[in-house]
């Protein structure tokens, strides 16, 4: 038997039902708005942190401009877009909480930054001059160092550090340091009486922009699902090779031959014979994998550098002095990790990774001080740049990045 529908319940079903819906569309919007409108002084947007990025960028080229830089071209040589950037698209990253911690921004004339979304930390965490920072698939290296500024951001606002104006002044020293001596901006901080200023400013050393794949690999063994038929050389063979090139060492091969960016056949012959000594497993699972063991064996053993080369532990509060002194005296050191597994939010090139960092920039100002890193990450020039490696003031906090490096690499 049909049961009759009153006309009066119908119209509670239906005033229910908007009633849901309304509670459940306002949970949504709420939701989305956890990243966009927290309610945090210390928070910053995504427009807010574009027009950070740009104004950080657009000064740095406005300095070059009437600087010692002005022929456009950075330290290695790259050509710079000097005419202002424009951003191209923008990629949050968010913390344990769900909230924004930092933004990813490349730029349509080239170049990228990465500005926290906290105002208690560095606020810019990385940039370049030049290129782009793709999310595709990044390096573990990469992947690595942005786990790492992730943990930061994170550490500062579950601890709830204290606000002393830690983003305006670290982006100030950095730009004040950036730039050649003769220019000076209206944000550059004046020193204050009886308290000590300095800027320093080392590399980038290398030219090379140098990968993994066909071209450089043509000496590498056959493999069927490798890159031209062939096994990719490997980021520790492109690592060493890289620097081989900036040293001229050893002399059996035309480094002339070699060009900065893109292949040759002398560049596949170097790498090559350094793939022969020092990968020890290759597939198309997990690539070429090596070890630093065997990086630090093949350029003491093999290559014929000094026994100064030594294996070491950095974790940003010991050795960072060590790396600067190794870049001052002009030699490339070498850096690996890796994040074990594919858990983070981009694409991880799986095997961990060996780069080159070859420069960086530091300053100091009445006791607030900022340092970052130039790295190669030896991905044909993708998102080499300078990266901080610490809190605001390095070797001072826990807020420290943690890996292996190899020193001491000279003839």
């Amino acid at each position: 038997m049909r049961r009759k529908i009153r006309g009066g319940t119908i119209i509670k079903v239906l005033i229910l039902a908007c009633f849901t819906l309304i509670y459940i569309s306002c949970k949504k919007d709420k939701t989305a708005d956890k990243t966009e409108s927290v309610n945090d002084e210390y928070f910053l947007d995504q427009k807010q942190a574009s027009t950070v990025g740009l104004e950080f960028n657009n000064k740095l080229l406005a300095g070059k401009r009437s600087g010692s830089l002005s022929n456009g071209k950075n330290n290695s040589g790259t050509a710079v877009n000097m005419t202002g950037k424009t951003v191209e698209n923008i990629t949050p990253v968010k913390d344990s909480q769900g909230l924004n911690a930092y933004y990813i921004i490349n730029y349509n004339e080239g170049g990228f930054s990465i500005v926290s979304a906290d105002k208690r930390t560095l606020s810019i965490m990385a940039y370049s001059e030049s290129g782009k920072f793709k999310t595709d698939i990044v390096p573990e290296g990469v992947s690595q160092w942005l786990s790492f500024a992730k943990t930061v951001v994170d550490s500062v606002r579950k601890t709830k550090v204290k606000y002393t104006g830690q983003d305006v002044t670290s982006r100030n020293l950095l730009l004040k340091a950036s730039l050649p001596a003769t220019v000076k901006t209206n944000s550059e901080p004046e020193p204050e009486p009886g308290c000590s200023s300095t800027s320093e400013v080392v590399g980038p050393l290398l030219t090379t922009q140098w990968s993994q794949n066909e071209g450089y690999n043509s000496n590498c063994p056959a493999l069927a699902c490798g890159p031209g038929g062939h096994a990719y050389t490997g980021c520790t063979t492109t690592a060493i090779a890289q620097i081989a090139k900036y040293h001229q060492f050893p002399t059996s091969y035309n480094y002339s031959l070699m060009p900065d960016i893109g292949a040759s056949s002398e560049t596949a012959r170097l790498m090559g014979n350094i793939f022969s000594v020092t990968i020890e497993e290759f597939n198309c699972e997990v690539g070429s994998s090596s070890t630093m063991d065997k990086t630090l064996n093949t350029l003491r053993n093999y290559l014929g550098y000094s026994g100064d080369i030594r294996k070491l532990n950095y974790s940003g509060t010991s050795n960072y002095d060590l790396v600067k002194n190794e870049i001052r005296a002009n030699r490339p050191v070498i850096f690996s990790g890796g994040n074990k597994g594919n858990w983070f939010i981009f694409p991880v090139y799986k095997g961990g990774h060996e780069w080159v960092c070859d420069g960086f920039v530091e300053t100091w100002n009445c006791g607030y001080g900022q340092l970052v890193f130039h790295m190669n990450w030896g991905w044909s020039g993708q998102y080499d740049g300078f990266y901080s490696l610490s809190g605001f003031n390095p070797g001072s906090n826990d807020f420290n990045y943690k890996s292996q490096i190899i020193v001491g690499i000279h003839r």
